[in-house]
C-alpha cells in the first residue's frame, strides 16, 4: 500500500515540475519575440469595430499606417505622421491672436 502511495506523489511531482519548466520555455519564448522588433512589422494600435472588423496601426521602423481590416480584406486607409513630422509642420502655424474677455 506505502509503495502505490509512493508512486502517485512521484507521478504528481513529475507532473508539477513538467508543468513548471513547461511555462517557463513559454515565458522566455514569448518575451524574445516582444523584445526583438527591429526590422519587423508590429502592430501598434488595434479598434475593433464589430462584426469582424477592425482597425490597426501596424508600424514598420518609424513609419506607421492605418489599415482596415476585415474577414475578407486589408486595406491601406492612410499613412500617419510620425511625432518628428507633427513638430515640423507646427513650426510653420502662425500663433494665434489672443482674445480677452471682459465679464
Amino acid at each position: 500500500m506505502l509503495y502505490l502511495w509512493i508512486r502517485v506523489i512521484a507521478f504528481i511531482g513529475v507532473l508539477g515540475g513538467s508543468a513548471y519548466f513547461l511555462s517557463v520555455y513559454a515565458k522566455k519564448k514569448r518575451s524574445r519575440v516582444s523584445t526583438n522588433t527591429i526590422g519587423k512589422i508590429v502592430v501598434a494600435d488595434t479598434c475593433s469595430l464589430g462584426n469582424r472588423q477592425f482597425l490597426m496601426v501596424a508600424q514598420y521602423g518609424e513609419e506607421k499606417h492605418l489599415l482596415g481590416v476585415s474577414s475578407a480584406s486589408i486595406n491601406h486607409l492612410a499613412k500617419l505622421e510620425t511625432s518628428s513630422d507633427t513638430r515640423e509642420n507646427e513650426k510653420t502655424v502662425l500663433p494665434s491672436k489672443e482674445v480677452s474677455v471682459n465679464a
